[in-house]
Formats: structure tokens, C-alpha cells, sequence
């Protein structure tokens, strides 16, 4: 007898046999993360990891059960915020722009990026963002549910 756990996501329901499946949203995320983020999340996949916080110049940042985990040896600079920005933008960058003016992003599967730092204000009067110093990963909600099969 096993016990089967069924994530919700946003609506998907993915199957999750003994923690060998991880939702593709959130793989593609951390496969943009430093190693040691990934390591961290599927080695404590079982609990309410809800959030990633990059800063310019720290250590990654993880929420787990309510409480901040440091990722040691995950420093990152401003060049690798810009990065990652374009990456979840898909490169383009102009289809995320009314987002991004509101501060922040949305990814399929509801997670979502709030974007910190200098905003300006083009010549058009729009509401770009310059320059970022952080981005909180804001990882969607799910249901745990246990189902014993005979």
C-alpha cells in the first residue's frame, strides 16, 4: 500500500509518488537558481517552501514552514538579477511591461516575481524599471491531500 500525494497548482493537478515529481513551474524556476537553491528544495520538498529572495550582493534567501533559510554560497550580483529578469521575461521583455511597471511579474502556474528597485518614468510617461536590486519568487499555493490505495 503507498500513499499517493496530489498537488494542486493554480488549478493543475500533479502527482507527486513518494516526492519523485516536481511541478515543470517550479523546475523551470529553479533551474534558473543557483545549484545549491535547487539542492535545497527538493531535498525539503515536503515542506511549505513559499517563497526565493534574491538580493544584489547576499545569499539566497528561502521561506520554508514560515522561517528564512540562507542558501550559503548563493552571493549574487546585479548582472545575474538583470539575467534572470530577461529569463523569466522570456527574453522579451516589452510583453511584461505593464507588470512590471505594477512591481511585479507573473509565471504560468501562478508563481509570481516582485521586482525591487529603480523605476523611472520614460519619455512616453511610462513606468520602466532601470536598474533591480531584488526580486522575491513568490511560489503558488498547494494542497496536500493523502490517498491510500489497496
Amino acid at each position: 500500500m503507498g500513499i499517493i500525494f496530489l498537488f494542486l497548482f493554480c488549478g493543475q493537478a500533479h502527482i507527486n509518488y513518494q516526492g519523485e515529481i516536481m511541478d515543470k513551474n517550479i523546475e523551470r524556476i529553479l533551474n534558473l537558481l543557483p545549484q545549491p537553491v535547487k539542492n535545497f528544495y527538493i531535498e525539503n520538498i515536503h515542506r511549505n517552501i513559499t517563497e526565493i529572495r534574491v538580493r544584489s550582493g547576499f545569499d539566497i534567501k528561502v521561506t520554508a514552514d514560515g522561517k528564512h533559510i540562507t542558501i550559503q554560497d548563493t552571493v549574487t550580483d546585479k548582472k545575474f538579477l538583470e539575467n534572470l529578469y530577461y529569463s523569466f521575461c522570456n527574453n522579451t521583455v516589452s510583453a511584461y511591461e505593464d507588470q512590471t511597471a505594477n512591481g511585479f511579474i507573473t509565471l504560468p502556474g501562478g508563481n509570481r516575481i516582485g521586482l525591487a528597485g529603480k523605476f523611472t518614468t520614460d519619455l512616453q510617461g511610462k513606468t520602466v524599471l532601470s536598474e533591480i536590486i531584488s526580486m522575491n519568487i513568490r511560489l503558488s499555493g498547494f494542497h496536500t491531500v493523502e490517498v491510500n490505495r489497496n
